[in-house]
């Protein structure tokens, strides 16, 4: 990549500090220790809106790299045994989540024997320096992220979780009118500080309370 685009410049984000300790002694041991000045701490986000193109590892980082806009490849790659298993137990034609939802090849997948160094330079390569390539790929991406809603779903999930409370109430255990008393039970769903859900089922006894921000409190004994 420096030799086709000489002022390239690299970053790569560790989840904590102790990831980039081992990623330290990985270049170290490679041979290439100035890789060690790439590495940063907790700058994921970051690095997806600040970045040209990017290489990222199957799982929920693409979703959120796609939602940033980054141009990016799909990079994954397990022991050969884990990545057998995984293939008899799961059919999918493609392994990235924006590929899954538009069931097409959006992101390039770079999967076990297929990703290389060679390969992934290339595939780098090709969204650094093609910007028609990049911009496309930009487009599709919101294109998917478009299809996922408008957002919400932090409000949704508490008022879908209350109103099951709510009904829960209503039709299992008053209309019942059972003596019989419940199993002891606690459940709490923690969604945001100012969207919490409460739900307690005590011996001979229930006791339910349902906090969605302003909409206030219920309690029922």
């Amino acid at each position: 990549i420096r030799l086709a685009v000489p002022e390239a410049r690299f970053a790569v984000s560790a989840a904590n500090e102790t990831l980039a300790g081992h990623m330290r002694m990985m270049a170290d041991a490679l041979g290439v220790p100035d890789a060690k000045s790439w590495i940063e701490v907790g700058t994921v986000y970051d690095l997806m809106q600040r970045c040209d193109a990017g290489a990222v590892a199957s799982g929920t980082a693409t979703l959120e790299a796609a939602c940033f806009g980054l141009p990016y490849t799909l990079v994954y790659n397990v022991s050969w045994p884990t990545y057998i298993i995984g293939k008899l137990v799961v059919s999918i034609k493609h392994l990235g989540i924006i590929n899954i939802l538009a069931k097409r090849e959006v992101v390039k997948e770079l999967v076990q024997h297929d990703l290389t160094p060679t390969t992934l330079a290339k595939a780098t390569l090709a969204l650094l320096t093609q910007k028609e390539l990049r911009e496309a790929l930009q487009a599709d991406l919101a294109e998917v992220i478009a299809t996922l809603g408008s957002g919400g779903a932090y409000q949704r999930a508490a008022q879908a979780v209350h109103s099951a409370i709510h009904f829960g109430l209503d039709h299992s255990v008053f209309s019942s009118h059972s003596q019989q008393s419940c199993h002891c039970v606690r459940v709490y769903v923690t969604i945001q500080p100012e969207l919490r859900v409460r739900l307690e089922s005590h011996q001979q006894g229930f006791s339910s309370t349902g906090e969605t921000g302003s909409a206030g409190r219920m309690r029922c004994q």
